[in-house]
């Protein structure tokens, strides 16, 4: 939840805003949360060039919506559009 520090790795390349964990984007993690300002933040950082999935095959959407992360689903809704 510190988003300054997260911004912080992103602008020095410490981390990739792509980057997975546990066979998840970052910016899912962020969905699964309901963390609407980390998806938004990661999104500026085009984490969100393609439609980011899991090795599952589910999107950002599918998780958002399977962890009733309404914040993160109307987040994801606004980038989209």
């Amino acid at each position: 939840e510190d988003y300054v520090y997260i911004e912080g790795l992103l602008q020095s390349g410490t981390i990739s805003p792509r980057m997975m964990v546990n066979g998840k984007p970052l910016i899912i993690h962020a969905a699964i949360h309901n963390k609407a300002e980390m998806i938004l933040l990661l999104a500026n950082y085009r984490a969100m060039l393609y439609n980011p999935i899991c090795e599952e095959g589910k999107d950002i959407m599918d998780y958002a919506i399977e962890n009733n992360a309404i914040h993160a689903q109307a987040q994801i809704i606004i980038i989209r559009a």
